[in-house]
């Protein structure tokens, strides 16, 4: 996960407190494995989260599976989700800035390690009333997802 701020907090404790629900709909066990801060010894009062500030290696990490940008902004943000999207990791962002047809050019949503997905952006809600439930790829290749 990439960034803890408002949002990456909401979804961390989504991920712990419902955890066995989205288990049991998807058969999916999300695990995080890092949390990318800014400073990683400020004192943070929420959860037991493995904070670092080393995206990198998040990323390059093959037990990372999924990447989860949540930092906001877009040349840093444009930076980690080019290269996960390189790695063939799947993204998902919040972030409608960096989905906008410039940067999402820029990181190469549109054709990226050799492939053509095109991203995908939630509006409004599912059959099932959930936001942002599903999010696939016009060339069925959900690699890019926005909420």
């Amino acid at each position: 996960m990439l960034g803890c701020g408002v949002v990456g907090t909401g979804v961390a404790r989504i991920l712990r407190e419902e955890g066995a629900l989205i288990a049991a709909r998807t058969g999916l066990q999300l695990d995080i494995a890092h949390v990318i801060v800014r400073d990683a010894k400020k004192n943070r009062a929420h959860f037991d989260l493995p904070f670092h500030s080393d995206a990198e290696k998040a990323i390059d990490d093959p037990k990372t599976k999924i990447v989860v940008e949540l930092m906001g902004g877009t040349d840093a943000a444009a930076k980690y989700v080019e290269r996960a999207l390189r790695l063939g990791k799947p993204v998902v962002t919040a972030n409608k800035s960096l989905l906008d047809a410039d940067d999402a050019a820029r990181v190469g949503v549109s054709r990226c390690a050799g492939g053509s997905p095109e991203a995908g952006v939630c509006r409004g809600r599912s059959d099932d009333g959930r936001v942002g439930a599903r999010c696939s790829a016009e060339a069925g290749d959900p690699r890019v997802a926005g909420v």
